[in-house]
């Protein structure tokens, strides 16, 4: 079974501060303007700044959150954590994952990654790639969805017309796949995934959609355990 299933694998600011006023022209100002003039135009400088200094306030804030998820914990180590156990003996060569848009494309690639890692063994990993079938597209959009800092786009040939799009059931695992998501929440999002599948199949589009075998059922269990996982 190793030989076999490592030729299939072979084969997704701030605003500057205002400048200060030149001397002469504060003492021009000063001269010129009567009391009641300067007052109302500190008056309007102060209520100018204010807005000024709030927007100032959100950008960082908004800062502090990109920072807080760029210095977070590397894709690399969060998919480790979607496979089976010593599938990487390092961190995997899996960064395409978060710019990757074709979930075919995607998941082709990350079985090539799992088939370089086993070291020409068979591993647990290859095993469940191996069953996987029409649900590498699944799986690969619940290791993007979970480990990447930008949302899930998907780069799909088009439904038949008769079929819920493979794009929105896709959508629908990603948003399974969010750490804390629920049990629930995963059985929908999968059910919605394997509907359109089989509507693409019963339409006879399967090749264009990655070339998979009609699933047989077995498939649907193997690809929970990556759901389960992303869900921790």
């Amino acid at each position: 079974m190793g030989a076999g299933v490592g030729i299939g694998f072979a084969a997704h600011k701030f605003a500057p501060p205002f400048p200060p006023l030149h001397p002469s022209a504060t003492a021009s100002a000063s001269a010129t303007e009567p009391p009641s003039a300067s007052a109302s135009a500190a008056a309007v400088a102060s209520a100018s700044v204010a807005p000024e200094a709030s927007a100032s306030a959100s950008a960082g804030a908004v800062d502090s959150s990109t920072a807080a998820v760029a210095s977070g914990p590397p894709p690399a180590e969060c998919f480790k954590q979607l496979f089976p156990e010593k599938t990487f003996s390092d961190e995997p060569s899996l960064d395409f994952v978060c710019t990757e848009q074709s979930p075919i494309k995607g998941a082709s690639r990350v079985k090539e990654v799992i088939v370089k890692s086993s070291k020409r063994s068979t591993s647990a990993a290859m095993k469940e790639w191996a069953g996987l079938g029409f649900y590498e597209l699944a799986a690969f959009t619940a290791i993007q969805a979970r480990c990447c800092p930008e949302p899930t786009t998907f780069n799909l040939p088009k439904s038949p017309d008769n079929c819920a799009p493979l794009e929105d059931a896709l959508s629908k695992i990603a948003k399974a796949s969010r750490q804390g998501a629920s049990a629930d929440e995963g059985k929908a999002a999968t059910k919605a995934f394997s509907d359109s599948v089989q509507c693409i199949v019963g339409n006879k589009l399967a090749k264009a959609f990655g070339g998979y075998e009609p699933p047989t059922g077995p498939e649907v269990g193997i690809f929970e355990k990556t759901l389960e996982r992303a869900r921790r």
